[in-house]
C-alpha cells in the first residue's frame, strides 16, 4: 500500500508538467493530481502517518514554522467566504481549490520527499523533465501551431483555448518556469560528473539556450525580465563558486560567451526575419497595446488596494474580484473567452499576489502571507550568513551550492507572482518544491556541520 502511494505521487509530479489531458467525464489530469493529493492529505493523519514522519519540532522549528504560519494563511483564506454573495459562490470555489492546494502541498512533499530515494537528483530529473516538455510544447507552437488544433479533443479545453488564443496574437503563452531554474542549470553544466562530461555538459547548454531563446521570442516582457534576474543570481553565484571552489575559469568564460552569442543571435534573427514573437520588441519599440496593458496593470493594483482598504478584516471574498472589475474591462476585445478560466483569471486578479490576497481576503490575511515571505527571507539570509561569512564552514561543499542554486531559483520564480496572476496548480507545485528542497537542503548541512 505504501508502494502504491509512492508510486502515485511520483506519477502526479510528473503529470503536472505536462498539459492536463482530458479523463472520463471530461475531468483533466491536473483535477486527478489535486484529489489524489487531498486523498494523500487526509490519509497522513487519519492513518496517523504524521505522527511517524521524522519531523521534530525542535530539531526542524524551520518547517514548523512554515507549517503554522501557512495553517493561519489557509484559516484566513477560508473566512473570506462570510463575503461570497450566492452569485459569487463559483468563483469561491474555483479559487478555493487552488487555496487548499496551496496549504496542504508543503505537508505532502515533507512526507513523501523524504521517502523518495536520492531526493536532490529525483527533484532535479523532474524539473529537467518538465523544461524538456515545455520546450518541446513551445517548439510546436512556434513552428507547427495547426497541431494544437488536432489535441482539442484529447487536451484540456481551458488550456489549449488560451494556448491558440495567444498563438493567433502572436504570442507564445505555455506556463513554463524554465527562466527561473537557470541557476541550477548553471549549477548543473559547471560541477563534475564522473562520466560522460561531455555529453551531459551539450545537453544542459542546450536545455539553457532553449530556454534564453523561448523567453526572447515569447513575447512576454515578464519572461524577459525573470531571465535578466536570473542570470544575475546565476552570474552571483559562479563569482562565489570561483571563490571558493576550484573550478575552471576556462569553463566559465566560454560558458559566459555562449550565453552572449545566443542573445545576439536572438536579436540578429529577430531582426533580419521582423519576427512578431520578440519579447525585446516590447521594450525597444513599444507599440501602443504595449502601453495600455501597463496602464491596466496599474489600474488592476489601483482597484485591488482601494477594495482592500475598504474591507480590512475579510476582504471582498476569494474569488469575488470579477464582480468589482469596471463593465468596460468585461466587455473588453478578450470577452469571448468569458466562459474560459485563462480570461477569469486574468481580468479578476490584480496581477500582483499580495494586492490580490489584500483584495480578496483582508488585511490579516496579507499579514500571513508576508510572514510567511519572511520566514523565507530570515532562513535564507541566516543559511548564507553562516555559510558564507563563517570561515570554519567548507564552501567546498556541494550541497552548499546545491541549496544556492536552487534559493535564487524560488526568489527568481516569486518574481512571477508580483506582475501576472499565478496562483495555479502548476506554479504552486513548483513554488513548495523549491522551498522544500531548500529546507532539507539546510537541515542536511546543519545535521553534517553537527556531527563534525
Amino acid at each position: 500500500m505504501l508502494f502504491l502511494k509512492e508510486s502515485l505521487f511520483v506519477l502526479s509530479l510528473f503529470l503536472l508538467q505536462i498539459l492536463p489531458i482530458t479523463l472520463a467525464f471530461n475531468y483533466s489530469t491536473h483535477l486527478f493530481v489535486k484529489l489524489l493529493w487531498i486523498a494523500l492529505f487526509l490519509n497522513l493523519f487519519i492513518c496517523k502517518t504524521w505522527l511517524r514522519i521524522k519531523f521534530n519540532f525542535k530539531r526542524n522549528r524551520t518547517l514548523t514554522n512554515l507549517l503554522i504560519i501557512s495553517s493561519f494563511f489557509f484559516v484566513t483564506q477560508t473566512l473570506s467566504v462570510i463575503m461570497i454573495s450566492r452569485e459569487s459562490i463559483p468563483n469561491f470555489l474555483n479559487r478555493f481549490d487552488e487555496v487548499i492546494f496551496f496549504y496542504i502541498c508543503p505537508f505532502i512533499l515533507i512526507n513523501y520527499l523524504n521517502k523518495v530515494n536520492s531526493t536532490k537528483f529525483f527533484l532535479i530529473k523532474l524539473i529537467i523533465f518538465g523544461s524538456v516538455i515545455n520546450i518541446v510544447v513551445q517548439i510546436i507552437m512556434l513552428f507547427f501551431p495547426i497541431f494544437f488544433s488536432y489535441l482539442l479533443e484529447f487536451t484540456n479545453q481551458s488550456a489549449l483555448s488560451s494556448i491558440i488564443f495567444d498563438i493567433n496574437r502572436n504570442r507564445i503563452n505555455y506556463e513554463s518556469y524554465d527562466e527561473a531554474i537557470i541557476p541550477v542549470i548553471v549549477w548543473l553544466l559547471i560541477r563534475k560528473y564522473s562520466k560522460n562530461q561531455q555529453l551531459i555538459n551539450i545537453f544542459f547548454f542546450f536545455l539553457l539556450t532553449m530556454i534564453v531563446y523561448f523567453s526572447f521570442v515569447s513575447g512576454y516582457r515578464v519572461r524577459v525580465l525573470v531571465l535578466t534576474m536570473s542570470f544575475i543570481g546565476a552570474v552571483s553565484m559562479i563569482l562565489i563558486m570561483l571563490k571558493y571552489q576550484n573550478i575552471s575559469d576556462k569553463k566559465v568564460f566560454f560558458l559566459i560567451k555562449m550565453f552572449s552569442f545566443v542573445v545576439f543571435s536572438v536579436l540578429i534573427y529577430g531582426t533580419l526575419f521582423k519576427v512578431n514573437y520578440l519579447s525585446l520588441q516590447r521594450f525597444i519599440n513599444p507599440q501602443i497595446q504595449d502601453f495600455q496593458t501597463i496602464n491596466s496593470r496599474y489600474e488592476n493594483w489601483k482597484l485591488a488596494y482601494l477594495l482592500g482598504s475598504s474591507n480590512l478584516t475579510f476582504g471582498v471574498g476569494l474569488g469575488n474580484i470579477y464582480q468589482y472589475v469596471p463593465n468596460q474591462v468585461k466587455s473588453f476585445k478578450f470577452s469571448h473567452l468569458v466562459d474560459n478560466d485563462y480570461f477569469l483569471k486574468n481580468i479578476s486578479d490584480s496581477h500582483n499576489i499580495f494586492l490580490t490576497i489584500f483584495a480578496e481576503t483582508g488585511l490579516l490575511a496579507l499579514l500571513c502571507f508576508v510572514a510567511l515571505f519572511l520566514n523565507f527571507v530570515y532562513y535564507d539570509y541566516i543559511f548564507i550568513r553562516e555559510q558564507i561569512f563563517n570561515r570554519h564552514n567548507n564552501l567546498r561543499s556541494e550541497e552548499f551550492f546545491f541549496t544556492f542554486a536552487f534559493i535564487i531559483s524560488f526568489w527568481v520564480l516569486s518574481i512571477y507572482s508580483l506582475i501576472t496572476p499565478i496562483f495555479t496548480i502548476k506554479y504552486i507545485t513548483y513554488f513548495w518544491l523549491l522551498r522544500i528542497i531548500i529546507y532539507f537542503n539546510y537541515e542536511m548541512i546543519i545535521s553534517d556541520k553537527v556531527n563534525e
